[in-house]
């Protein structure tokens, strides 16, 4: 920006947008009226801001040590996490998409489809990096059980009465 800057018209304020963290300037204000007529230079000073800590945007190491096991119907996960002090939670997903969130190193995948299926899991840091995927673990979830047979008994008298049931 070129020096000295000419103020338009009527404007009461200037910003500068070209200033450094820490730094003190110096700034003069003169007037000028329609016919060329300067007035006195009006001067003051102003300090920027020291500049603040620089955005965390580094990413967080991956999960490691992804283990699935597999149970009818459900799949349980458990990772270790990366050594990184500010992880805020993990993400996890299945066959390719997200399927929850969690803010420990376990999750259980309950009414899962029967078959096989992958995982992965991301970590996610308290400024909102994300690592990239775990390892991929996989694990074949079995069918629900079948329900239980229930046998009923009835007894009867002579005359018809019931008089007694049993379930086994």
């Amino acid at each position: 920006m070129a020096w000295p800057r000419k103020v338009p018209g009527t404007a009461t304020s200037f910003t500068d947008v070209s200033t450094a963290a820490s730094t003190t300037y110096t700034y003069s204000l003169v007037a000028v009226d329609a016919a060329g007529n300067s007035s006195a230079p009006a001067t003051t000073s102003a300090q920027t801001p020291a500049a603040g800590p620089p955005a965390d945007t580094t990413k967080p190491a991956p999960p490691t040590n992804l283990g699935a096991n597999a149970a009818p119907s459900s799949i349980a996960l458990a990772w270790t996490a990366p050594t990184d002090t500010d992880i805020a939670g993990y993400t996890v997903s299945r066959d390719g998409t997200p399927v929850a969130v969690s803010a420990t190193t376990s999750y259980a995948d309950l009414d899962v489809a029967a078959g096989p299926h992958t995982y992965t899991v991301t970590a996610a840091d308290g400024s909102a990096n994300t690592s990239a995927p775990s390892s991929p673990a996989s694990a074949t979830a079995g069918p629900p059980p079948a329900p239980a047979l229930v046998s009923v008994t009835y007894a009867y008298e002579l005359a018809d009465r019931l008089t007694a049931i049993t379930t086994a």
